[in-house]
């Protein structure tokens, strides 16, 4: 007498939302997301990803997202969202168009989630409100992420970003701010390895000419190149080369 090949499939645990509160969070991932079907047309769309700093049952960090229209209009969300973030208004329309979104990936922040009701029934966990990590309170790192650009193929059918950061509005370094980049970098034993993937951190090419990153994303940069030679990180970094 043969037995039959059995299989069988657990019912599983329903999906968990982040809980409700304010947390702790790091900017795991920043997705860029071209011609998004909406009620108003198509629309370009930029999606933030989050590790909180409460975790799920399996041991996991609990993940937030939250969705934008790409634009830096003073009547859109983006821009206030991150001001918010930032703890500071931009000065004009050229800065705001200027900001290089990807200077913000690892940036703590806390933020507030509420539970809202779904679509699709059930309930999910909205980022209701970001602010600045206070001073002086631990930095999270991410933890097992890796970021959707980074993956070998793609498996939640989103598009991969398009990495090309805005490089205006804010003032250029230009030559004699490059020259000051090269010093800095000589003086800490640095080279064109650390830059580049220093640059790559920040979102940009690592072909980037010094001369035409903007000051803002240059404070970026200094985070990056110090948290490749070990220095300690800072919540609020702003130190010049």
């Amino acid at each position: 007498m043969t037995s039959e090949e059995v299989m069988t499939a657990p019912v599983g645990k329903g999906f968990s939302p982040a809980p409700q509160g304010t947390w702790q969070g790091v900017c795991v991932d920043i997705i860029g997301h071209e011609d998004v079907e909406t009620q108003w047309g198509k629309r370009d769309k930029v999606e933030f990803r989050w590790q909180l700093n409460t975790l799920m049952e399996d041991g996991k960090p609990f993940m937030v997202t939250a969705w934008f229209n790409l634009t830096m209009n003073e009547q859109g969300r983006l821009r206030p969202f991150v001001e918010s973030w930032l703890g500071v208004p931009f000065q004009d329309d050229n800065e705001a168009e200027g900001f290089n979104l990807f200077s913000l990936l690892r940036r703590n922040c806390m933020l507030q989630i509420f539970h809202r009701p779904s679509n699709k029934g059930g309930i999910f966990a909205n980022v209701e409100t970001i602010m600045p990590l206070p001073a002086n309170m631990p930095l999270l790192k991410a933890i097992d992420y890796v970021r959707v650009k980074d993956r070998p193929q793609e498996t939640d059918g989103r598009a991969e970003p398009a990495q090309k950061a805005p490089l205006v509005g804010a003032p250029p370094l230009g030559k004699v701010g490059a020259e000051r980049v090269l010093a800095w970098l000589q003086k800490n034993d640095l080279g064109d390895r650390h830059l580049q993937q220093a640059l790559q951190r920040i979102g940009l090419d690592p072909n980037t000419p010094l001369e035409i990153i903007n000051t803002r994303q240059s404070v970026e940069l200094r985070a990056a190149l110090d948290e490749i030679k070990g220095t300690p990180e800072k919540a609020e970094l702003d130190i010049p080369f």
